[in-house]
């Protein structure tokens, strides 16, 4: 019920122009900004658990593996991880397992087992994303998998 609330949601995201994506397998490509619908993909390449510790988190990190991506970026609410109340800018996911932070709990073995960073930053400033994407740095997270 989770998967099909995030593809329900995508669909919510579709009704503001952007394109969807509804692939069954990993033999798709795409340019540009795109909504991944990720029910049916998951249905027939059944391989996270079930569990509510595996969120959108863990599926992005899952679906850049097996596109061979090994660099992603999450947008939430938050300006990143937070350990003893400070911003970190920059963590091994080894480090985090275990950890209470705005990842879910299986995405840091995802990144570990993937070879896979992500830079977590607050989605409200788009400007932030657009400095992390142009010049490599911004005010969030750096989750290093590699």
């Amino acid at each position: 019920m989770a998967i099909l609330a995030m593809e329900q949601y995508g669909y919510y995201i579709s009704s503001f122009g952007v394109e969807t994506v509804r692939p069954t397998d990993f033999d798709f490509e795409f340019s540009g900004v795109r909504v991944l619908l990720p029910y049916e993909l998951l249905l027939q390449n059944d391989e996270l658990p079930h569990s509510w510790k595996v969120t959108s988190d863990s599926i992005a990190i899952w679906i850049a593996s097996k596109l061979g991506v090994r660099a992603i970026i999450k947008l939430t609410n938050v300006d990143g991880i937070i350990l003893n109340g400070r911003l970190v800018e920059r963590i091994k996911a080894s480090e985090i397992v275990g950890k209470k932070t705005c990842l879910d709990p299986y995405a840091p073995k995802l990144m570990i087992e993937g070879g896979i960073d992500m830079f977590i930053c607050n989605g409200l400033f788009v400007n932030r994303v657009k400095d992390y994407i142009a010049k490599g740095r911004a005010k969030g997270t750096l989750v290093m998998g590699r």
